[in-house]
Parts: C-alpha cells; structure tokens; sequence
C-alpha cells in the first residue's frame, strides 16, 4: 500500500503536504512522496519507537523548555509541545528543507512550538546536508544513496541560547546521523549548569565511524561532566524498559542520559513501568 500511495503522491498535490491524525489525535502534515512518512500514514505513529514516546510522555514537565535536534516531520517536537503546554517551549532544529515543509505545518498548531531551519554542531558555519532517497537520514557526513546536496546553516546549542537569550532547557532529544558527539560539545556550558539536561539521545556505531569517533566517547563526555552526575541507559524501543548499556556499542539504539536532579523522575518511571508490565 505504501508503495502505491507513493506513487501516486507523484501526481497529486494535495498528497504532498496532507494533514493526517495520529494514533494519539495530533496531526501531522505528510508528503506522502516520502518514504519517511510512510509509517505515520500506515501506524499513525513511530511504530520501533513505542518506547521511546512513553519515556518522554513520563519524564517531561508541564511548563518546561525541551529541545528537538533533528526534528524530522515532527512527531517528537509536537509531542514535546503538547506536555509542555501553553507555559513552556520547545525548539525544533531541522535543517533538511524537504521535512522543513512539513514540520512547519504541523508546528504552526503549537504557539510553544519554534522551528528552526538549522543544524547543531560544535562551531557555527554553513556545510552541506546530504540527503538520500529517505530524508529522514540526512546526514552532514557524505552517505551511500544521497539524491541531494543542500547547504545548511550550523550553529551551537550554548550560541543558540545565548543570542536568544533562552531558558535552560530540561529535556533534550537528539538524533542528528553520528553528529551527536559534536552537538554535546556544542552545549558545554548548557551541561554545566546546575541543572542539566536529560538527553534522548542516539547511539549508532556506523554513524558515529562517519565523524570519526566511537560511540562510546559520547557516553563518556557525559559521565566526565563535573557535578552533573549524569548515569546512562538504553532504551528498550519496543517496551520503554530502561536497561543497562551494552558493553559494545556495536548496534543502533536510544540512550537515556540522566542528570543527577532529575533522577527521582527515573526512579518513579520505573516504578510506574514495572507495574504496569505486571
């Protein structure tokens, strides 16, 4: 089915920014062109990341500034606007003009909700996006399958905040192709604040080996920080069991980062999750 809607997106305008109901009411703008939008038109929703959706609907506070890096379609930047709600705000960084469309659309909703057609990275310049047949994998590292090169404008989450003069931020999820070592270096001086972030955050080891370091690393420039007491997990993706980090990180998962100051939330999300799972 998904292949015979595609095709006839081709030719059918109204199909190329359509507004589609979610599982969970919201409503999403998809270019049914894209192979990306294809399981939100199917599941109405991100059917491998279940788990990850019941995370950020526990840990996340009414009235809360959160931060979507690689924003994609949207699905998590509006159900980050949604828990937040009218009192708090959310950042939505995109730089692929091709989701730009459609994340914008579904934004326009949320008055909390801001788009921002850049990338995040460790130093602000302009490169390239490369972008393959799925545009969801996007990537500032040359990749196999690219059908387009578009330049993107690159800037640190620390510069972010401080030309804008932004709240600190207590949620972030980050899935950027492997450049999500850059984007922590990038957000040095949002880590040490007294109250750091928590971070969703990617973990991929092809991905990583494109910008030349090993996963790992990223674990361990968290646990580093001084004062933050940050512990990590891994998401289970199909449950949202938090588990303990493999000893390889030879595969591609969801980290969960926890600052010290917010572990009582872990600790009442695993309670709610183990009753639940009885």
């Amino acid at each position: 089915m998904g292949k015979l809607v595609m095709r006839l997106a081709q030719s059918t305008k109204s199909l190329q920014l359509l507004p589609v109901r979610m599982s969970d009411g919201r409503v999403l703008h998809l270019d049914l062109r894209e192979t990306a939008c294809m399981p939100y038109l199917l599941h109405g929703a991100i059917a491998n990341e279940v788990g990850e959706t019941m995370f950020i609907r526990s840990v996340v506070r009414s009235g809360e500034v959160a931060i979507d890096v690689g924003a994609s379609v949207g699905w998590y930047s509006t159900l980050l606007a949604e828990i937040v709600g009218a009192k708090g705000q959310v950042y939505a960084f995109e730089p692929n003009t091709r989701s730009l469309r459609m994340l914008n659309a579904s934004a326009s909703a949320y008055r909390q909700l801001e788009v921002v057609p850049a990338a995040l990275g460790d130093q602000q310049s302009e490169t390239n996006l490369y972008v393959p047949g799925d545009s969801e994998m996007g990537s500032l590292r040359a990749i196999p399958g690219v059908v387009a090169t578009q330049r993107c404008r690159v800037t640190t989450l620390d510069a972010f905040r401080e030309d804008r003069t932004i709240l600190q931020p207590s949620f972030i999820k980050c899935d950027a192709e492997g450049a999500e070592l850059s984007i922590v270096r990038g957000a040095l001086q949002t880590l040490n604040d007294d109250r750091p972030p928590m971070w969703l955050i990617e973990v991929s080891d092809w991905a990583a080996k494109r910008f030349g370091y090993r996963p790992a690393t990223l674990i361990e420039l968290f646990k580093e920080l001084p004062g933050a007491g940050y512990r990590a997990y891994r998401i289970d993706s199909p449950t949202g069991e938090l588990r303990p980090l493999p000893a390889k990180f030879d595969f591609r998962f969801n980290a969960v980062v926890v600052p010290a100051w917010q572990s009582e939330r872990i600790t009442v999300y695993r309670n709610q999750h183990a009753t639940n799972g009885k």
